[in-house]
C-alpha cells in the first residue's frame, strides 16, 4: 500500500468531517490522491534514506562546478565521481555547498592534505555523479496534507471531481481518471487547490515536462 500524507484520524475531523465514510474506501482515496499529487507535483513528500543507511542517486555531470538534483536533498553525506560503472573517487560532504536541488564544489578545500584554491568541475557524463544522502521531506508539508484532505472530501461529495486523475482500482473501488488540460491555471479546477499544487510543483520536473 502506498504511503499516505493525511491520516484517517485527520479526515474524520474538521474541516473534512468524513467520519461516516467506509474505512476501506478512505484508504483507496488516500492512495489514489497521493498518486495524483506525486505525479502532478513531480515529487513525493516523504523521506527516503536514513543515517547511516544513506541512499545514492546518480545525476549527470555537467562539465561545470554544479550539478542539479532530480529530488529534494535533505542531508548530503558523500559524493562519488564515477570513471566507469563501478569505479569512482569519493568526496566528503564538506567539499561541497549543498542546497535542496543542487550541489556545487567549495572554492577552498583541504581534501587529502592538498590545498585547492579554485572551483572544481564535475566531469561531463551520463549518471556519472553519485550523490549519497537523505532525500525528500522529513515531514509532509501541512499544505499538502490539506490538499489531499480537500481532494478526498470533494470526491466523497461529488465523484465527478475525480475525472481528472489517473486510472486506479483497489478491491471493489475503481475510478477512470486522466489529467486533462494540465496547466498552471487549471489542474483540479479548484483555484485554492491549484494554487497549492503550483507552489509545490518541482522546478526540475516542470522543465523536463516542457
Amino acid at each position: 500500500m502506498l504511503d499516505k500524507y493525511i491520516t484517517q484520524a485527520q479526515l474524520k475531523k474538521q474541516p473534512y468531517n468524513l467520519s461516516d465514510v467506509n474505512t476501506t474506501y478512505l484508504e483507496y482515496l488516500q492512495d489514489m490522491t497521493k498518486e495524483f499529487i506525486d505525479k502532478v507535483c513531480g515529487q513525493a513528500f516523504e523521506v527516503e534514506g536514513v543515517a547511516p543507511a544513506y541512499v545514492e542517486k546518480r545525476v549527470d555531470g555537467t562539465g561545470r562546478d554544479t550539478v542539479f538534483l532530480d529530488k529534494r536533498l535533505i542531508t548530503l553525506y558523500k559524493v562519488r565521481v564515477y570513471s566507469n560503472s563501478t569505479n569512482y573517487q569519493e568526496y566528503d560532504a564538506s567539499e561541497f555547498n549543498a542546497e535542496k536541488k543542487f550541489i556545487s564544489w567549495n572554492i577552498f578545500s583541504d581534501f587529502q592534505d592538498s590545498l585547492r584554491f579554485r572551483v572544481e568541475n564535475f566531469p561531463e557524463g551520463k549518471y556519472n555523479i553519485g550523490v549519497l544522502g537523505i532525500w525528500g521531506w522529513t515531514t509532509t508539508p501541512k499544505a499538502i496534507e490539506y490538499l489531499q484532505g480537500r481532494m478526498i472530501q470533494k470526491i466523497v461529495e461529488d465523484d465527478t471531481f475525480a475525472e481528472r486523475f489517473n486510472s486506479l482500482s483497489a478491491g471493489d473501488y475503481s475510478e477512470t481518471l486522466a489529467i486533462r488540460g494540465d496547466n498552471e491555471f487549471y489542474i483540479t479546477g479548484d483555484r485554492e487547490l491549484d494554487l497549492i499544487i503550483r507552489k509545490y510543483r518541482d522546478a526540475v520536473f516542470m522543465m523536463k515536462a516542457v
